[in-house]
């Protein structure tokens, strides 16, 4: 993978993560400002985070699933109708699953 393809890749993880970030927020109920209160972070920068223009952490990323009360893998999921346990590493793209599997075994441990 160039390194060209690889920068268009992340582009859209960051901007699929914002948007499934942003979409369990609203089907919470929670304001952009409670959850950036939540986190400990300004409102802006969570805009910015839901709109995929800032790359978070895996630390930021565990954080927000645990304030909106949801797994890691849920945050990664390409749909809402796929529960937890029926989600499957398989329907996720290579290198996010690759970094989900890593975030469940660091929340067994």
């Amino acid at each position: 993978m160039t390194d060209a393809n690889r920068s268009d890749a992340m582009s859209r993880l960051d901007t699929f993560l914002g948007n499934r970030i942003c979409l369990i927020r609203q089907s919470k109920g929670r304001s952009t400002y409670e959850l950036a209160e939540a986190l400990g972070t300004e409102p802006v920068d969570l805009r910015r985070i839901e709109r995929g223009e800032i790359r978070i952490s895996a630390e930021l990323v565990a954080k927000i699933a645990d304030v909106l009360e949801v797994t890691i893998a849920k945050l990664f999921a390409q749909s809402d109708v796929v529960s937890d346990t029926q989600l499957l590493l398989e329907d996720i793209p290579q290198p996010i699953a690759i970094l989900v599997e890593e975030l469940r075994k660091t929340e067994a441990g």
